[in-house]
C-alpha cells in the first residue's frame, strides 16, 4: 500500500447520456457488469470535451431536465464518426418553486 505524505485530490468530470443501451455481465469467475451501445459511445466522446470538475449532459438529457436545472447555453461539439452533437453544462440546481416537464 502506498502512503502519501501530502493530501491527494482528484478532480473528475461527469457526462450523462440518455438513450437505449445493452447491458450484460461478463466473466465466469470474476464478474464485470458493462453497458454497450451508441448512447454509451456518444457520452464517452462528449466526455472528452469536458473539463475536470465539470458536469455535462447530452441533448436528450438536456431536454428532459432543463426545467429543473439552470444550464449554460447548449453548444455543439464535433465527435469523431458522429458529426456535431449538442451538449450542455448545468450551472446550479433549480429553485424549489420550479416544476419539471413531466419527466
Amino acid at each position: 500500500m502506498r502512503v502519501f505524505k501530502k493530501p491527494v485530490s482528484f478532480r473528475r468530470s461527469t457526462t450523462i447520456g440518455t438513450g437505449p443501451v445493452l447491458a450484460g455481465v461478463l466473466g465466469k469467475k470474476k464478474f464485470i457488469y458493462d453497458l454497450w451501445g451508441d448512447t454509451v459511445n456518444i457520452a464517452s466522446r462528449i466526455a472528452a470535451d469536458c473539463t475536470a470538475g465539470m458536469m455535462q449532459v447530452d441533448a436528450t438529457s438536456y431536454r428532459r431536465i432543463r426545467s429543473q436545472f439552470e444550464f449554460e447555453a447548449p453548444r455543439t461539439v464535433q465527435l469523431k464518426g458522429k458529426g456535431g452533437r449538442a451538449r450542455a453544462r448545468p450551472r446550479s440546481t433549480a429553485s424549489p418553486g420550479r416544476t419539471g416537464d413531466g419527466v
